[in-house]
């Protein structure tokens, strides 16, 4: 997508050298000042260097904490902010920018301009449009937000530099519909009386997928999948998955069901297909938790994990036959069934 132009213009005073963070030395003609210049000039700024406020930050511009200029910050993100003040009327959007005023903000890493952004904001202090420029000045994100007359959120016109997404969104707490689309996605949401999700559809170039929702005494009691030709349904008690059945052409080739104790803990999963059945079970004592899995009736792999420590026993016709212990995802020993006993060989 070709650059944007800047959607915030700034009109104000002398462009000055801000207050220098931690890092940024205060001197003239630095290639810190070359890049914060860059970035005013991408963004249509003009502003007094006397005035702002610094914020510790991160990446995504965000305003954590207030501090001195001066202030030791740790991993170097820090952001100065302007004051806002009055916005110019443009052109094409002179009812929108009507007693708004502007933001702007240039983001340093260890005392280095990388980027800046601007606001527009209404006059009840919402954000009505975002521009971030990079260190080059080069566009990076452009955002449009619209929103009803109650001041909820109606629209989002998100732009980065591989194409636009326009996300719309329902009246919260009532029945409506809400959508994402783009170039190569789209996605639409219906939601019930009570703004719970019935029905997602989401389209991209080589697939349709749809997903249908019912809930029953105010949780989820079924969930229904379909996508090129293939449908999944599950059912559920009390919020958690009790069936699940994969069906292709209408017939069922795969079907899992589930168990829980009166914990709500995992206890049992028993998979059915054309050829197989996989049964698994769960048991706890003290901290530990014991997996056993089952093929068609026959034991295949006892684990018995407890804290960062795994000890997984693989047998075959019922019989063991290796034995790994772990410490988190590092295998610390194997030992062979031999002669009636593990014997260790090297992991």
């Amino acid at each position: 997508m070709s650059a944007l132009r800047p959607l915030l213009i700034l009109v104000v005073g002398v462009l000055m050298m801000p207050t220098s963070p931690t890092g940024l030395a205060a001197q003239d003609s630095t290639p810190a000042d070359e890049g914060r210049d860059a970035i005013l000039a991408a963004l249509g700024g003009a502003v007094d260097g006397r005035s702002g406020v610094w914020y510790t930050s991160n990446r995504e511009f965000m305003r954590l904490e207030a501090v001195e200029p001066t202030a030791s910050v740790d991993g170097g993100w820090m952001l100065w902010l302007v004051p806002s003040r009055s916005a110019a009327p443009q052109p094409t959007s002179t009812v929108e920018t009507s007693g708004s005023s502007a933001e702007l903000a240039i983001l340093y890493r260890d005392g280095t301009p990388v980027g800046g952004e601007s606001l527009l904001l209404d006059a009840a202090g919402r954000v009505r449009r975002r521009h971030r420029v990079d260190a080059a000045g080069a566009t990076t994100l452009e955002e449009r937000m619209v929103y009803r007359g109650d001041g909820t959120l109606r629209s989002i016109r998100h732009c980065v530099a591989d194409g636009c997404l326009t996300a719309r969104f329902a009246p919260p707490g009532v029945a409506g519909e809400e959508s994402v689309v783009g170039d190569d996605l789209a996605v639409w949401i219906r939601f019930d009386a009570d703004a719970r999700p019935e029905y997602i559809r989401t389209e991209r170039p080589s697939s349709v997928r749809e997903e249908f929702r019912t809930y029953a005494d105010g949780v989820l009691s079924e969930r229904r999948i379909v996508e090129a030709g293939a449908e999944t349904r599950e059912r559920y008690v009390d919020g958690r998955i009790v069936r699940r059945e994969e069906r292709s052409g209408g017939r069922l080739i795969r079907g899992v069901d589930y168990r829980y104790d009166d914990r709500g803990r995992r206890v049992e999963q028993v998979t059915r297909e054309r050829n197989a059945t996989i049964r698994e079970t769960w048991s706890y004592s003290g901290d530990a938790e014991i997996h056993e899995r089952f093929e068609n009736g026959t034991l295949v792999l006892r684990e018995r994990v407890e804290g960062e420590e795994a000890v997984r026993t693989h047998f075959r016709d019922g019989a063991p036959v290796v034995r790994e212990v772990f410490s988190g995802d590092t295998l610390v020993s194997r030992s062979i069934y031999r002669d009636g006993t593990f014997r260790e060989s090297a992991p």
